[in-house]
């Protein structure tokens, strides 16, 4: 009956484990179970008297030892495999390896050996005994997690041998023990597949952590990834495109649809920009667009690419988030001269041209060099319009398309300045100067000076180029500090003299 109990279990756990290798394929599941199945077929081995209960005929002397240098096989496969021998312990393996096959070899003459050849193979059991323990030890020293279970397994396997031992020599002088000494090797062979099974349990747990913990890792590594390639593609640009990832994005993909489009621009870039070290120009540029930057996304807009210290940025909302954000965008540099006065630093200026239309936004280029952008006629008026805020000392200008394109555009302060021609448009575009965004003596200065200005801008568009002057020359008297009316002011003399035909449209800024 023990011996029943005792080849079962062993043949169960070498079965469950086969099964195991079977359907999830770790190579773990398969030395332990030929290990388990050679270490039954060594027991049987040392009792012939069961294999003849089974039916079977064997040489007593060969069955021995056969299976044990199978054993010795498959305990050299386990501890490679368990312990990482090739890997952790290349030089103690090739030793294993070597010991191991030397055995197995001298094994097939052994049952007909002479007695000293029978010697001689013991010593070289021994010797594998003594090296398997050598790789255990360095396994524990190397933190092996497995080698703890090694060491119990393998301590409970000499522990049940050394009773058998002592059963051979003390006999029935051990009383009431002497069964259980007897069948040592047996209870220590049990002992050792349960820790060991134990210990592959673990092993199977402690990979799956490292294979959790290493697709966490992947999935912050993707994560931190995909902050950084938003960096360089917006992720609202990927959205326009009906893309989940960059990696979808091919060469020629795009979409036409309504937008605005916002261009901003420091005054006298190239003059400060004289006086800065290149390096200085990098911290001048990001120190401003640290500011700036982050406004844009604040309301709906898409940064498409920063140009030096110029900003090009794109809407798909409402044309009401474009004009806000250039609102707040002057309250951002505004925030910043704050910065720079307290460093000593002159107060820069920035002028900001907004437009709506139809544009096409898509990748182009060719396939080892993409870049995400749009092509439309409305991003060239955008920074014409821009542009335009140079000559009218105006920090905010909008078309008459993103007015039209506004839910209420009395919510705004604007000033009509006219129709300008600009590149590309034979009718000229109405601009508007936006001076909600002014600081707030400036905004009260040119709410003062509202109805002569607006007079005087319809004299101008009529033709009235006198009129046009006398009136601007009137504003400038109230408020000297207003560009835009300087500007007019100049440019209706200048119409007067020449006395040339006018449909309405300004070509001197085209």
């Amino acid at each position: 009956m023990f011996f029943g109990a005792f080849f079962g279990l062993i043949a169960a756990v070498a079965i469950y484990h086969l099964l195991m290798y079977a359907i999830l394929r770790v190579p773990e599941f398969l030395s332990y179970g030929a290990y388990l199945t050679a270490l039954a077929i060594f027991q049987l081995g040392r009792y012939p008297q069961y294999l003849a209960v089974l039916g079977i005929q064997a040489d007593a002397n060969g069955l021995f030892w056969w299976t044990f240098s199978a054993l010795a096989v498959c305990g050299y496969w386990l501890f490679r495999t368990f312990l990482s021998l090739r890997a952790l312990q290349p030089r103690l393996e090739r030793i294993f390896l070597g010991l191991t096959t030397v055995f197995v070899v001298a094994a097939i003459y052994a049952p007909w050996a002479p007695l000293w050849y029978i010697d001689a193979m013991k010593v070289l059991a021994l010797a594998l005994l003594v090296v398997a323990g050598s790789a255990l030890v360095v396994a524990v020293r190397q933190h092996v997690r497995v080698a703890i279970y090694f060491g119990i397994a393998y301590a409970g396997f000499f522990a049940g041998a050394l009773m058998w031992f002592i059963w051979n020599i003390a006999g029935a002088g051990l009383g009431p023990l002497a069964p259980m000494f007897k069948l040592g090797v047996e209870l220590g062979t049990v002992f050792q597949a349960l820790t060991l099974a134990l210990g592959l349990a673990d092993r199977i747990a402690f990979a799956n952590e490292e294979r959790d913990r290493a697709q966490r890792t992947t999935i912050e590594e993707i994560s931190t990834l995909n902050v950084a390639y938003s960096r360089f593609v917006p992720r609202q640009f990927l959205d326009l495109l009906g893309k989940d990832d960059v990696r979808d994005v091919r060469l020629g993909d795009g979409i036409e649809r309504e937008m605005s489009v916002l261009f901003s621009d420091v005054r006298s870039f190239t003059t400060i920009s004289e006086a800065l070290s290149p390096n200085e120009t990098f911290g001048f540029i990001n120190g401003l667009l640290a500011h700036t930057g982050p406004v844009v996304r604040e309301y709906g807009g898409i940064v498409d690419k920063y140009v030096g210290d110029a900003i090009m940025a794109l809407f798909p909302g409402p044309a009401d988030d474009g004009l806000r954000a250039a609102i707040a965008l002057q309250g951002a540099v505004a925030a910043h001269n704050v910065e720079r006065a307290l460093a000593n630093l002159d107060p820069i200026v920035v002028g900001v041209g907004l437009h709506r239309g139809s544009l096409m936004l898509g990748t182009i280029g060719e396939h080892e060099r993409m870049d995400g952008t749009v092509i439309a006629d409305a991003v060239n008026v955008a920074s014409r319009v821009e542009g335009l805020t140079k000559y009218f000392g105006a920090r905010v200008m909008v078309t008459g398309e993103l007015r039209a394109a506004l839910a209420d555009p009395a919510a705004y302060t604007m000033r009509y300045l006219g129709r300008v021609a600009v590149m590309g448009k034979r009718t000229g575009v109405a601009i508007y100067e936006v001076i909600d965004g002014d600081p707030p003596e400036r905004l009260a200065a040119k709410r003062a000076t509202a109805a002569a200005f607006e007079a005087a801008v319809a004299a101008f568009v009529a033709g009235a180029f006198d009129d046009a002057a006398a009136g601007f020359t009137r504003v400038l008297g109230s408020d000297a500090a207003d560009g835009a009316a300087r500007y007019l002011q100049s440019r209706a003399v200048d119409l007067a003299a020449t006395n040339g035909s006018w449909e309405g449209v300004d070509q001197a800024a085209k």
